[in-house]
């Protein structure tokens, strides 16, 4: 199994939004894949960001 997990942006006055790609594997092939996006709030009230 494979994840990875991106943060995209449009440009550099983006927020962007995060995506998880989940894939699981069999005999060296994809078998199965998941995937998963949100956008990221600009006022989040994390202080560190969503990143």
């Amino acid at each position: 199994m494979v994840v990875v997990h991106f943060h995209i942006e449009q440009n550099q006055n983006d927020p962007g939004g995060a995506v998880v790609h989940i894939f699981r594997f069999h005999s060296d092939l994809i078998d199965e894949m998941w995937d998963i996006g949100q956008a990221i709030p600009e006022d989040s009230p994390n202080e560190n960001g969503s990143f």
